[in-house]
């Protein structure tokens, strides 16, 4: 009869440390899923980031494209002025020189 009491006893003590491990474990699990549902949070978090930073980059980069586009039109437009400029400066001198010649060759008839 001692040895079952001793028996029952040790049975006891295994059932509470099984239970005390269970709920070790049980903690750990718990502890663990929170983490897991942070960590996927954070990487879902990540990946909206991410993606909206793609967003920004490529319209960023149509944008850049387009501005370089207009950079191109306005120094093709500014040279066609820049001859337009040079044309009539050849033309002024042109009649320029005509009048100073038609002058003098009035002031020589005078």
């Amino acid at each position: 009869m001692k040895e079952n009491i001793k028996r029952l006893e040790r049975n006891q003590d295994d059932t509470r440390e099984l239970k005390r491990q269970l709920k070790e474990m049980e903690n750990k699990k718990n502890d663990f899923e929170k983490l897991y549902k942070e960590n996927h949070q954070m990487l879902r978090d990540i990946e909206i980031k991410f993606e909206l930073e793609k967003t920004e980059k490529q319209r960023l980069e149509s944008t850049t494209k387009d501005l370089h586009m207009e950079l191109k039109n306005i120094k093709q437009k500014l040279q066609l002025l820049e001859d337009d400029k040079d044309s009539l400066n050849q033309r002024y001198m042109k009649l320029k020189e005509e009048r100073d010649h038609h002058g003098n060759v009035s002031n020589k008839n005078s």
